[in-house]
């Protein structure tokens, strides 16, 4: 997943694109004069010495489909689309028809405008816009999408974005080493996006052009999650790597290349980053659950989906707030594929005690929406097709548990 989610980049705000008429495109020696000036204008607002030249490329529209449709194939082995689609079945993210890697083609094959390839060290930009010729000069949104493209290849020249990446397994935290790449390269782009309203202020403005904002959507369809996860890395990102510099300029912002962050708690709230606070650690051993039950995860959930799930029956501000006391968990999913069943438990720590009341205030009410005709079983809310069970471990370490039926859900609760 690390490559897909480096390739969708700036065209989630915009636009769809409209497939290229060409079959090459050709660069004239006055647009490769206007890269190199672009080059030399990310170097001087990154602060960062360009150490090699980077090949660019201006793909057609099917060059990018054949790419992306290869990086499916590639990323998305057979294990890896069975554990994530059940993961987002189980947390109620999608329906059980959900199909993950006709998904992720089409959005990605559709939406991106750009990507760098930290395998290859090539650059690609596409034409975004129905009217855009490849001339001279980059029309101005295309400028915008290489200043971002052109200071992931600096990153990687500097700080080797594939080793960075390379020890990060875990859904949380793998969005987190994403929030500072994708963040980093934001934060430039709208650095130069300054100096182009400087420049050319009529110009800029026409990018936010009434009819260009009405198509800045997903395609139809999208999870909420999976546009949440895709997103996330770009807007959170900006805002913590904005609050590194604030700290201490780029100098900042490169040491947390050796100093990564390591879970979406610390990129939704920097000043935890800055003050070295690290999530609480917890473990839960397995559980048997009986034939045909098998373990699919064992993960941190993280911030960022506690408050996705939660989102998922609750209001978003309530859903932000709730979430925002998290301190560590462990996430446990079981998946039962003769019954297309799933179970899974958490371990949930708070930060503080009122952090713990006012999440498990929140979950109530989440519980009240999801299961509105479920009696009441001790710590145990039931249907006679599913349960959830909430527990108070501690004042501020709460489980929670959801299996098809009682037993099971009470057997994840009791033994995990």
């Amino acid at each position: 997943m690390k490559q897909l989610l480096f390739m969708l980049l700036l065209i989630i705000i915009t636009y769809p694109i409209t497939a290229q008429q060409d079959d090459t495109i050709e660069i004239s020696p006055e647009l490769i004069a206007h890269l190199d000036q672009l080059d030399v204008a990310v170097s001087q607002l990154r602060e960062l010495d360009i150490l090699a030249d980077v090949e660019r490329r201006f793909p057609t529209r099917q060059d990018v489909i054949d790419f992306v449709m290869q990086a499916t194939q590639e990323e998305l082995d057979v294990q890896t689309v069975l554990e994530q689609t059940q993961f987002y079945i189980a947390f109620d993210f999608v329906s059980p028809e959900f199909d993950l890697v006709a998904t992720y083609t089409t959005l990605l094959a559709d939406q991106v405008a750009g990507f760098y390839d930290p395998e290859t060290g090539i650059m690609n930009v596409l034409l975004t816009s129905p009217d855009a010729v490849l001339e001279d000069e980059l029309p101005i949104l295309e400028q915008l999408v290489y200043v971002h493209e052109y200071t992931h290849a600096l990153q990687d020249q500097h700080f080797d974005l594939l080793t960075y990446l390379e020890d990060v397994t875990e859904p949380d935290a793998s969005l987190a080493a994403l929030a500072l790449v994708e963040g980093d390269a934001t934060l430039v782009m709208q650095d130069y996006t300054l100096l182009l309203a400087e420049q050319d202020p009529l110009a800029l403005l026409a990018l936010l052009d009434d009819d260009l904002l009405l198509d800045a959507e997903m395609p139809a369809g999208t999870p909420a999650v999976l546009e949440a996860e895709l997103t996330m890395p770009y807007f959170d990102g900006l805002l913590f790597v904005m609050a590194l510099h604030r700290d201490g300029g780029w100098d900042s912002v490169d040491a947390a290349y050796a100093n990564p962050p390591v879970s979406t708690e610390q990129i939704f709230h920097p000043e935890k980053y800055l003050a070295g606070e690290m999530p609480i650690a917890v473990s839960l051993p397995p559980v048997e659950l009986g034939e045909g039950w098998e373990q699919l995860m064992d993960y941190t959930l993280g911030e960022f989906y506690l408050r996705e799930y939660l989102n998922t029956q609750v209001d978003r501000s309530t859903a932000i707030n709730a979430a925002a006391g998290w301190g560590g968990d462990r996430m446990n999913l079981y998946y039962n594929a003769d019954r297309n069943a799933r179970a899974w438990v958490i371990e949930l720590v708070m930060d503080t005690p009122e952090d713990a009341v006012e999440f498990k205030t929140a979950y109530m009410d989440f519980i009240l929406g999801r299961l509105p005709e479920s009696t009441v079983i001790g710590d145990c809310y039931t249907t006679q097709a599913e349960t959830l069970c909430l527990l108070d471990v501690d004042d501020t370490t709460l489980k929670i548990s959801y299996a098809p039926e009682v037993a099971l859900a009470r057997q994840l609760l009791d033994n995990s």
